[in-house]
């Protein structure tokens, strides 16, 4: 996955690099053609796509595993409804608990397609 800038600005899959033009697949599955003399710069996505994190609260009292039980559904739920933006399962880590104040938290890992997850994960999965 690479962002190509020049004339426009494309992200997309590579699907193929010709001698005139390159070819990605973008966020919307169309076949974008880039003439490569309009090619400026070039930002490759190593991983396929960009990781944003989500750090949830455990409230006190509550049963930690429940709790867990519950952000894993609704993340996952936000998975398989926006599969083309949230690109992988989402990943869980451990319980933890914040130094100093002694509330527990869990993170939530997502890969998320470039320039679309921010505001996907930021209100959709919070609320």
């Amino acid at each position: 996955m690479v962002e190509i800038t020049g004339a426009t600005s494309v992200i997309g899959r590579v699907e193929e690099i010709g001698l005139r033009f390159t070819v990605l697949r973008n966020f919307y599955d169309q076949i974008v053609f880039i003439p490569n003399r309009t090619i400026a710069n070039v930002s490759r996505y190593p991983h396929g796509g960009v990781y944003a994190y989500a750090d949830i609260q455990i409230p006190e009292g509550a049963n930690p595993e429940g709790c867990v039980e519950a952000i894993g559904n609704a993340a996952r739920g936000l998975w398989s409804q926006f599969g083309a933006i949230i690109l992988a399962e989402p990943k869980f880590g451990p319980i933890e608990t914040a130094p100093g104040s002694g509330w527990n938290w869990i993170r939530v890992n997502f890969k998320v397609w470039p320039g679309h997850g921010t505001l996907l994960i930021e209100t959709t999965f919070r609320e």
